[in-house]
């Protein structure tokens, strides 16, 4: 992250990065130079494993959302408020994430199992 908050970008699946700029983000396939342009207020972007997948922080609320690479099937799977800087395991199974000034949470990518780790 930027002193702006910025995402730095980062691969996302073969030959795509994804990176966030001015209150938005973008996946970029480096081939072909197409852009896919994450929902309107979309930040801190990150792709699963994968690179099948990207979890970022957006609505009204800053809730939990996750997309398809492709900009296909955007769907909410937390509804915690100030939800940010999302990080998938290693599986690309789970995300842990910040609630800005409360700790970090865990939920699944299918949106179940949603728990609190720490205050």
């Amino acid at each position: 992250t930027d002193p702006f908050g910025h995402t730095s970008p980062q691969p996302c699946g073969s030959g795509k990065v994804v990176f966030e700029m001015s209150a938005h983000a973008e996946v970029l396939d480096i081939s072909t130079g197409t852009i896919t342009e994450l929902p309107a207020g979309a930040y801190w972007p990150r792709c699963n494993p994968q690179g099948t997948q990207i979890a970022f922080t957006g609505g009204p609320n800053k809730t939990l959302w996750i997309m398809n690479v492709n900009g296909s099937n955007p769907h909410q799977v937390s509804p915690t408020a100030n939800a940010y800087r999302p990080v998938w395991d290693s599986s690309g199974t789970r995300l842990a994430f910040d609630v800005f000034g409360n700790g970090i949470k865990v939920v699944g990518a299918d949106g179940t199992g949603e728990a609190q780790v720490t205050n």
